[in-house]
């Protein structure tokens, strides 16, 4: 578990080790879904579009699902980590999280939102 990524709830981790044993994983990540975002790159001079054609923009509700990995926790067998010098290896498994979990703290604003959020779905007592 991440402490930078604190929106979680005890019921997540255990339903995604549940899933990990039953699907026979080899590691596992949380993850939420990126159902409605048009993503750009500007990092080789000219923006463009990353995950759709910009010449047949088709709505939102329309984009094929993706997903965000959230950081909240990842779950994978020690002996392999070691073997594979990766978390993320094998047979991966996605633990999905409700979209409002996927906030991280990096910077000041990100302790705000995440406490907002904290107390809006009640998952601590924050002061």
């Amino acid at each position: 578990m991440q402490a930078t990524s604190p929106l979680r709830e005890s019921d997540d981790l255990s339903n995604a080790i549940q899933a990990m044993i039953e699907n026979q994983y080899d590691s596992l990540l949380s993850v939420c879904r990126l159902d409605d975002f048009f993503i750009w790159d500007k990092n080789h001079g000219d923006p463009k579009p990353v995950n759709y054609n910009v010449n047949k923009r088709v709505p939102r509700q329309d984009i094929d699902d993706s997903f965000l990995e959230n950081g909240s926790f990842y779950i994978f067998k020690p002996q392999n980590i070691l073997e594979n010098n990766n978390r993320i290896y094998g047979k991966i498994g996605f633990y999905e999280m409700e979209k409002f979990k996927m906030f991280q703290i990096d910077d000041q604003i990100d302790i705000k939102i995440c406490e907002s959020l904290m107390k809006s779905f009640g998952l601590a007592d924050v002061k």
